[in-house]
């Protein structure tokens, strides 16, 4: 099952650039400031180690590493290649920075797919992250550097941190620039907060993607009002559980949000941090869910559905998926 998951063409929707810095990269970075460092200074080197909670890994994970445009085109072009040898064909990275013009970012960004992917086997998005405790007025500029910078791959927006800082409400004008503009919505919820969290970010900022909702879970009108209105939830079933979202990966809920009918998607959220990949992610929904390889292409298949882009690129990359698939169940 490992090596079929490897070759299974995949998309990969919920993926932050900082926390997805591959290893020796990030050591590299790291040592530029602190030349002494190994990575066994850091806890979750471990594979077995889990964060107390949202709150434990967003104030302890890791020293940004990411000072200048520079670093992002490094991280850009190695993160670039592990995802192409893991078969993912699309995927929509969020990049949150107040220290390097979101401009140059981007355009850095789309140097290193340049590079790095001359025969476009991989096609990228970007989401601008807005931090739950900047203020409205930090957002919205947030918001129009990104638009400024939509030539080089910005594609939506993405509403980040722990729930509790702020409701979803606040980010309600950053979010209709946003859509008279043409990008995409996203919010995080329904992982540090419950199913009112949720609520929030369809009512206030009208979005059609919410990354996790693990905690929809507990309350059936949500389930249902998500099923009704095609909101997909981006998940991420071991971030959940070394987040403490969930107790064990067997108690989560995206088989039974899968079975019942909600858009899901699968992804690995901060793989720097969690020891996964959107690979080893299938692998486990194989293993303790019972996913079976046709269910698995269904994921990406409804990532591209709910992807931020145009409808003649989605029908493109739904017929790679088939054709890849197909080639697969033939060999």
């Amino acid at each position: 099952m490992d090596l079929q998951v490897n070759k299974i063409p995949k998309v990969e929707m919920h993926l932050h650039i900082e926390g997805a810095i591959p290893r020796n990269t990030y050591i590299e970075l790291r040592r530029k400031r602190e030349p002494s460092y190994s990575l066994d200074q850091s806890p979750w080197h471990d594979d077995n180690y889990r964060f107390d909670s949202l709150d434990h890994f967003l104030n302890t994970a890791s020293p940004s590493v990411t000072q200048t445009a520079e670093d992002y085109r490094r991280i850009a072009t190695d993160l670039f290649q592990n995802l192409i040898d893991q078969n993912i064909i699309y995927t929509e990275i969020t990049v949150a920075s107040h220290r390097v013009p979101y401009y140059e970012i981007a355009q850095a960004i789309h140097n290193a797919w340049e590079e790095t992917v001359p025969d476009a086997r991989l096609t990228f998005g970007i989401l601008v992250g807005l931090f739950r405790s900047d203020n409205p007025e930090t957002a919205v500029e947030m918001v129009k550097q990104g638009i400024r910078a939509s030539k080089f791959g910005v594609v939506g927006v993405d509403l980040l941190a722990h729930e509790t800082i702020q409701p979803a409400s606040v980010f309600k004008e950053a979010f209709n620039i946003a859509k008279e503009a043409g990008l995409g919505l996203r919010s995080h919820a329904g992982e540090g907060a419950g199913s009112e969290s949720m609520w929030d970010a369809i009512r206030s900022l009208g979005v059609s993607r919410i990354a996790h909702g693990t905690r929809a879970v507990e309350d059936r009108d949500l389930i249902k009002y998500l099923i009704d209105n095609n909101i997909t939830l981006d998940m991420c079933p071991t971030s959940n559980y070394k987040l403490r979202v969930v107790r064990t990966i067997e108690e989560h809920p995206i088989r039974q949000f899968f079975d019942s009918g909600v858009k899901v998607t699968v992804s690995s959220d901060d793989p720097l941090f969690f020891n996964s990949d959107i690979t080893n992610e299938l692998v486990r929904l194989h293993k303790f869910f019972n996913f079976k390889t046709v269910e698995l292409l269904q994921l990406s298949q409804n990532a591209i559905d709910s992807a931020f882009l145009p409808q003649n690129k989605k029908n493109k990359f739904h017929q790679i998926l088939v054709e890849k698939y197909n080639q697969l169940m033939q060999s």
